[in-house]
């Protein structure tokens, strides 16, 4: 607030931008944890992309139910949609 006790104009601004919240990508070393069998979740491989898939028992398998045959060398839960984070109703 300025002296005079109002808000400054640059100050209603920022207050008039809506919050995001942020969700970073944890990713994990599959020789320490790994997702439960069928869970989704994002795939790092030794070839350097990104896919989406679970792991089934032994088996990395992607969104299409076909085995990996390139090594997963980390794994993420996958983002939560928007919506879940929100605290109030719009």
């Amino acid at each position: 607030m300025s002296a005079s006790g109002t808000l400054s104009t640059r100050t209603k601004k920022l207050q008039s931008v809506p919050l995001r919240r942020v969700s970073l990508i944890t990713w994990i070393d599959p020789t320490t944890e790994y997702p439960d069998d069928g869970d989704t979740v994002l795939l790092a491989l030794a070839d350097g992309e990104i896919w989406i898939g679970y792991r089934d028992a032994d088996t990395w398998r992607d969104a299409n139910a076909d085995r990996l045959t390139i090594p997963v060398t980390h794994w993420a839960d996958l983002p939560k949609h928007p919506n879940a984070h929100s605290d109030h109703e719009n």
